[in-house]
């Protein structure tokens, strides 16, 4: 062998012992930098939240020997109220309502319970005592692949009360509700689908075209590329900063758009509207069909399956997409009820038997009559990780 063909093979025999190094040196670093921003990122949370509770304190709360204190660890969104208000006002028409709301800490000892929004939630900012009894509240209405937390080995078992959209919650916070009307408000089918008679032009306009309310692009549960596909065999109207369509006028200086402006005005150009969630995850089923199906449109629905849109909705409702073989299928229904009045009106007939509301008490009223119950069940969740993002959870 020549020289420097030793040489050459003293060269592989180094890189042959080198590269794993390297490889085990980059995977290490990786792990070390998502640590060190994920320690920066729980710092922060913790800050925010303390400064939360510091300077924009909830009024002093009045309780009474049988109040039930609730204390929001945590705001919601940036919400510190939960969007419920604080003391008695989430309460005030619950069965039970001796129950009051606070984010101020100093009540910690004597709350029954604390409320935890995992996505600002912060390992480095937990309560620093904890009495038996005492319930920590998981309360997310976000799907998994949004939800930001970490919980580690330290932190996955703290919490002993489930609140989100899901069935099996402890206490489900569902978008909305359905409920029979009593016998005197039914009517009959034939009269019963509230649709609005739009003018002819309209009617023409909206004929064979779908519309699309959509803020976000890009989405966990890739629904943007199930309406590219769809748009090959039927029209899509898209609303909103994804695309080139206003829906609602845009809200004063202090004020948001009212979605249920829009959800009206869709309601009288087209029959059908495009209800897709942005992730496909077990019972997340949101406001916007919530939005469709009161505005008497037809929601096409793509998110949780269909078992759990059909566990929630009223009868005959929705469509769901994955009970068509292909999009050029679905297309090819929609154009066939636009074109079948009767059969399109079949979807709307539930309104004369049916109502639909928001619920966004309903899971505070449940959680006041569970801190008075004494032999309601004790939850325990030892890995609250395993419960939220386990493998049947999303797909």
């Amino acid at each position: 062998m020549t020289a420097n063909g030793t040489a050459w093979r003293r060269v592989l025999v180094r890189r042959r012992q080198v590269l794993p190094l390297l490889g085990l040196m980059t995977l290490a670093a990786f792990f070390i930098v998502g640590d060190v921003r994920w320690l920066l990122q729980s710092a922060a949370m913790g800050g925010w939240n303390r400064f939360h509770e510091k300077f924009m304190p909830a009024p002093e709360l009045h309780v009474t020997e049988k109040d039930k204190v609730i204390v929001y660890w945590t705001p919601f969104f940036g919400n510190l109220e939960y969007n419920v208000g604080y003391g008695r006002a989430p309460f005030e028409n619950c069965p039970v309502s001796d129950c009051v709301t606070t984010n101020q800490r100093s009540y910690l000892e004597r709350a029954s319970a604390v409320v935890f929004h995992p996505m600002e939630f912060s390992d480095l900012d937990l309560p620093s005592w904890r009495h038996p009894d005492q319930l920590w509240v998981f309360f997310m209405l976000e799907s998994p692949p949004h939800t930001t937390a970490k919980f580690t080995e330290a932190t996955r078992h703290l919490f002993n009360l489930t609140v989100t959209y899901r069935r099996d919650s402890d206490i489900r916070q569902p978008y909305f509700v359905v409920e029979r009307l009593p016998e005197s408000e039914r009517r009959p089918a034939q009269v019963a689908t509230g649709r609005p008679t739009p003018p002819w032009a309209a009617l023409a306009r909206r004929k064979g075209r779908l519309p699309w309310v959509v803020s976000h692009c890009r989405t966990p549960g890739k629904r943007e590329e199930f309406v590219e596909e769809l748009r090959s065999y039927i029209a899509v109207d898209v609303f909103g900063r994804c695309g080139p369509l206003k829906c609602s006028p845009p809200g004063g200086l202090f004020t948001l758009p009212d979605p249920r402006t829009c959800y009206r005005h869709l309601a009288e150009n087209y029959h059908f509207y495009l209800s897709l969630e942005n992730s496909r995850c077990r019972d997340y089923i949101t406001e916007k069909f919530f939005l469709a199906l009161n505005s008497s449109l037809v929601p096409v629905v793509y998110g949780a399956r269909r078992e759990d849109y059909a566990a929630v909705a009223p009868p005959h409702s929705f469509i769901h997409v994955d009970d068509f073989e292909s999009a050029r299928e679905l297309a090819s229904y929609l154009r066939y009820l636009t074109a079948h009045p009767a059969a399109l009106d079949a979807y709307t007939a539930w309104r004369g038997e049916y109502r639909v509301r928001g619920a966004v008490h309903d899971s505070w009223c449940k959680l006041c009559e569970r801190l008075h119950d004494a032999s309601a069940p004790r939850s325990t969740h030892p890995d609250i990780n395993a419960w939220w993002n386990g493998p049947d959870t999303c797909w």
